[in-house]
């Protein structure tokens, strides 16, 4: 999965220059395929981070995230961003 998720980073990261550049060369933007692609990063990130990162996973703790094998993961992502335990 590791790989999985980093192959799928990069590929966001790519698409939000690209966005980046059309926004600054005034060439056309879609906000909402930025706001979407920033999500689904941090989402990625989310449920990564607690597993291998120990205060992220203490801060997931405090928030209540669900525990699972590897540590924390968020299970339930709100369209405004957030999740069951407010981390993202």
């Amino acid at each position: 999965m590791h790989s999985e998720r980093w192959e799928r980073l990069q590929r966001i990261h790519t698409q939000l220059i690209k966005l980046s550049q059309a926004w600054a060369g005034k060439w056309g933007y879609d906000p909402d395929q930025a706001r979407e692609l920033r999500r689904e990063a941090i989402l990625l990130n989310h449920s990564h981070y607690p597993g291998h990162i120990p205060v992220y996973q203490k801060l997931a703790q405090r928030g209540g995230a669900a525990t699972k094998s590897r540590g924390m993961a968020c299970h339930a992502p709100t369209a405004r961003m957030e999740c069951c335990c407010n981390m993202a």
